[in-house]
């Protein structure tokens, strides 16, 4: 879908994206490559972690697949690559891939470092000796440092989780006959010791900046250098497996954008991008943010309402004392007892309204919206976060996009 800037020097956009995981992977395949692929790598839906360094290959796109049918969109590759072992992309899969007459091969190791790492051998088999070795740490759920890097065309990118996947790299890098190995992000992601026991001697350096979307952005900035278009594809800085395939596209550079947008559209003019590419439909990046992103007007969120004070009360009136009658014996005046005035009733504070079906009920949050939001640090906790159970929720929220959506961030991002 394409836009017109309504205001001249707003960011016209389109979006790539399908039904699924692997309609959009699709659509973002066949955006940069065309219909004819000389190879094509296939990685898992569930978890599509091993695209990331192979996207930075640059010989063929990344597709995504549900483990049941191999869906290549109709096209016919020479060289079909399978990511990742039987327990991410099953034989089934394989098998199907052959079916096509293709050459099948699979880049497995015995976890996701070690895939990564016969990733990274494809990588100089195919480019020849790195300039760079890019490090970052394997999250289990996709770095979002490594979804910016994955356009990065110098070098293929490793990973690690723990000392024994450390000392692993150490011995795999030399191999890869890098000129020099560079951090992914800042010092609490890779630490320098890190850095230096992979590089084994090796020239360093770093990539990082302030938080994930300041990262993306230094990222951005080294890689544009090293690609031709002038496209910047948009990716959630939450939801990041959408953008797990981007990485391959041949026309532009990644940033990942907060969920109201803020800094893209400054971002992106720096770049020098003519278009924003959106990664992913509505309930990933809702037009509001793209909306945002790609004008640089971020919607302020509305103000809470403010009670009436109430008015202060009058004071009675004091009597005045009965005069002594004539010729009698003055008799003392009454006096009368002052009255306190009564304090008015204090308005009791406005209660957020919730749709139907979302609205709290004390510390928990109801089954069809589980994901619970707190006003105070505008978060929000899923089901089986670390802080879930002892947070009482404001808001309730069906999806994470709903909740980003309404100006909130997940906790722990």
């Amino acid at each position: 879908m394409g836009s017109i800037p309504a205001v001249a020097g707003d960011l016209p956009y389109e979006r790539l994206a399908g039904p699924s995981g692997v309609e959009t992977s699709l659509a973002v395949a066949k955006h940069t490559w065309g219909d004819t692929w000389k190879v094509v790598y296939v990685a898992s839906n569930r978890n599509p972690v091993d695209a990331l360094p192979a996207a930075t290959i640059g010989d063929g796109p990344v597709v995504l697949t549900d483990g049941n049918t191999l869906n290549l969109g109709g096209v016919k590759p020479s060289k079909i690559a399978i990511l990742g072992g039987l327990g991410a992309v099953p034989q089934a899969i394989a098998d199907q891939a052959k079916a096509t007459g293709a050459e099948v091969v699979r880049l497995a190791g015995a976890d996701r470092n070690a895939t990564a790492a016969e990733i990274a051998k494809r990588w100089v088999a195919v480019n020849g000796a790195p300039k760079n070795v890019y490090v970052t740490k394997n999250v289990g759920s996709g770095s979002p440092d490594a979804v910016a890097a994955s356009v990065l065309r110098d070098g293929p990118i490793v990973t690690f989780t723990n000392d024994a996947s450390v000392a692993a790299l150490a011995g795999t890098v030399p191999d890869l006959k890098a000129e020099k190995v560079t951090a992914l992000g800042g010092t609490g992601v890779v630490p320098d010791a890190v850095v230096k026991a992979v590089a084994n001697g090796k020239a360093t350096a770093r990539l990082a900046g302030s938080n994930r979307y300041e990262t993306a952005f230094e990222i951005a900035k080294y890689a544009k250098a090293q690609k031709s278009g002038s496209n910047v594809y948009l990716a959630s800085g939450t939801a990041l497996k959408d953008a797990m395939v981007a990485g391959a596209a041949k026309d532009g550079v990644i940033l990942l954008s907060p969920a109201n947008g803020e800094g893209v559209k400054s971002k992106a003019d720096v770049l020098g991008a003519a278009k924003l590419i959106v990664i992913g439909g509505t309930g990933v990046m809702p037009d509001s943010t793209v909306t945002a992103a790609a004008t640089g007007v971020i919607p302020q969120p509305a103000q809470a309402v403010q009670p009436t004070q109430p008015a202060q009360p009058t004071q009675p009136a004091q009597p005045k004392p009965r005069q002594p009658e004539p010729q009698k014996p003055a008799r003392q005046p009454k006096q009368s007892a002052k009255r306190t005035p009564t304090k008015p009733a204090q308005p009791k504070p406005q209660q957020p309204t919730h749709p139907a079906g979302k609205t709290p009920v004390g510390k928990e949050c109801p089954a069809s919206a589980p994901i619970k939001g707190n006003q105070a640090s505008m978060k929000y906790h899923v089901p089986g976060g670390r802080s879930y159970k002892r947070t009482i929720p404001e808001h309730c929220f069906a999806t994470e996009a709903e909740a980003q959506a309404a100006g909130f961030q997940k906790a722990g991002a």
